[in-house]
């Protein structure tokens, strides 16, 4: 049974609580709509929250600490972000570089697709870091389109260090046939300069189709540390319909050229996280794997430099009804975000 959403309390912290599942626990259980996390520290991970227009929740972002032995979960402090931008946080990207965090957003209020750049401060020690708002890039070629139709972008890798990023663009859903995708959705490559900075905060970025290949949903992306290779989820591409990732090798000059698809074991795959340590791909999946409800599936390096086959990990009983979009590990954690179920889980086992 899905929980009923509750009023926030922002002064407090949480911590995991057990729930039925075996190895996991309910987490930040007052949370709404944490779709995505990215890693900053060893340990410590951004998590996005408020995806959704909601009375009770502004978008926020969560700091969760997996490093000790029951993880906790509390809102960073934004400086300097104007209410009036309705921001509301979906794919996240963590800049380790130049420590910004990107943020795709969807503000139902001024009816704007963008994506949000926030510098992160202070954080050393035992001290809490804070955000403090940079920009929103803008670009004429973000549709506004909503829920209801999926909204238009969806997840965010910057090349660490530049002003360079690419986005994915998951909808709309084809507004004359319900429910489904036309093949016109694509991987987009923005640059800017900073010194284009408006005065109210938005910055407009150029905007263009990074590969000539258009698809029916491109969902999840990550990017290596060093912007060599980009990982992108082409959620309805594969075979019968079912979730691919389409790898690409990055030049210098942001020119992408395709890598054979990977295939996965199972459909409806939403973000990707790279580890940085391992080299491994982690995915949140919120169809159907082998019975099971839920999942998050880990892809690892096949020793040549390549990935090898997606397989299972951490998963929730079918009666659990929390839909995953995104898997983080660190240590025996792994986090699971969900864009429309209260608070992200966390569970201890990996791969089974």
């Amino acid at each position: 049974m899905r929980a009923q959403f509750l009023l926030l309390s922002l002064a407090r912290s949480s911590i995991a609580t057990p729930s039925s599942s075996r190895g996991c626990h309910t987490f930040g259980h007052l949370y709404e709509g944490s779709e995505d996390a990215t890693l900053w520290r060893a340990g410590l991970a951004f998590v996005s929250s408020g995806l959704l227009p909601s009375t009770t929740q502004p978008g926020l972002i969560l700091l969760a600490n997996l490093t000790g032995d029951l993880p906790s979960l509390q809102p960073v402090t934004i400086l300097n972000l104007s209410l009036t931008f309705g921001f509301r946080p979906h794919g996240l990207h963590l800049d380790n570089v130049s420590q910004r965090l990107f943020a795709v957003s969807h503000s139902a209020d001024l009816e704007e697709e963008a994506i949000f750049v926030f510098g992160v401060e202070g954080g050393d020690g035992p001290a809490m870091p804070v955000l403090r708002f940079r920009y929103v890039l803008t670009s004429t070629q973000f549709e506004y389109h909503g829920r209801p139709l999926l909204w238009f972008l969806n997840d965010v890798a910057a090349v660490d260090g530049s002003s360079e990023l690419y986005t994915t663009q998951l909808g709309p859903l084809n507004t004359s046939s319900p429910q489904t995708f036309t093949k016109d959705k694509a991987l987009w490559r923005c640059t800017w300069q900073e010194t284009d900075l408006r005065p109210d905060g938005r910055l407009p970025a150029s905007c263009t189709h990074a590969v000539p290949n258009l698809a029916y949903g491109l969902n999840g992306i990550a990017i290596h540390p060093n912007g060599s290779m980009l990982f992108v989820n082409d959620e309805f591409g594969g075979p019968q319909g079912a979730s691919q990732i389409l790898p690409y090798i990055r030049a210098a000059d942001g020119k992408l050229s395709p890598l054979p698809q990977m295939s996965l074991d199972g459909n409806s795959i939403d973000n990707i996280e790279r580890d940085r340590g391992s080299g491994g791909l982690m995915m949140g999946q919120y169809g159907s794997l082998h019975g099971r409800h839920e999942a998050a599936l880990l892809s690892e390096m096949d020793g040549k430099g390549g990935y090898g086959p997606v397989q299972e990990g951490a998963a929730l009983p079918s009666h659990e009804q929390f839909q995953v979009s995104t898997s983080l590990s660190y240590g025996r954690w792994t986090l699971l975000g969900s864009p429309w179920d209260l608070g992200p889980y966390v569970c201890e086992a990996v791969v089974e």
